[in-house]
């Protein structure tokens, strides 16, 4: 069922690719063909959602200039910072309310001890987290694994607009 899924929706399997400049500067260990880098977007600094929560808003605030200046953000990534931006919130109202007295458990009606629902919603939002800081470089890892074009001189502009893209 899954599979089938995937192969409607046209979904790759298997590793992400690696950007082409990476795997430029790695001398091009597999020695398989450089295809085309993919769609570039002109790096821009979104608007916030005015949806967000307010505890959202301020990690957007935090988060959305740091990665425009590293060119990172554009106005096609919106959604995924907000998603981000409210999986943040969700962990920390889940967090205040594990770190209240007994808020780790609760008690059934039949005394049973059980584990609560705020450690499940805290558990979510930060795989729902970590999953999305590693689209962004947000992790030691996947920050190893980002490498960004230099921006180009009028003069590369220019030349490029002229003779064509260079190798």
């Amino acid at each position: 069922m899954w599979v089938r899924f995937c192969e409607d929706l046209k979904m790759p399997r298997g590793r992400k690719p690696k950007p082409i400049a990476q795997r430029i500067a790695e001398g091009n260990p597999g020695k398989r063909s450089l295809n085309h880098p993919g769609v570039m977007l002109k790096p821009a600094l979104p608007t916030a959602p005015a949806s967000l929560t307010a505890v959202a808003k301020i990690e957007w605030t935090r988060l959305a200039k740091e990665l425009f200046d590293a060119g990172l953000l554009t106005n096609a990534d919106r959604n995924a910072l907000a998603n981000y931006c409210e999986a943040w919130a969700d962990w920390v109202d889940a967090r205040e309310k594990i770190n209240l007295p007994g808020g780790k458990t609760t008690t059934t009606e039949k005394g049973y001890e059980m584990q609560s629902v705020w450690v499940g919603i805290a558990n979510k939002a930060a795989a729902s987290m970590h999953r999305i800081a590693a689209e962004f470089g947000l992790t030691p890892a996947s920050r190893a694994r980002i490498s960004i074009a230099a921006p180009k001189t009028p003069d590369e502009e220019a030349e490029e607009r002229v003779f064509g893209p260079g190798e």
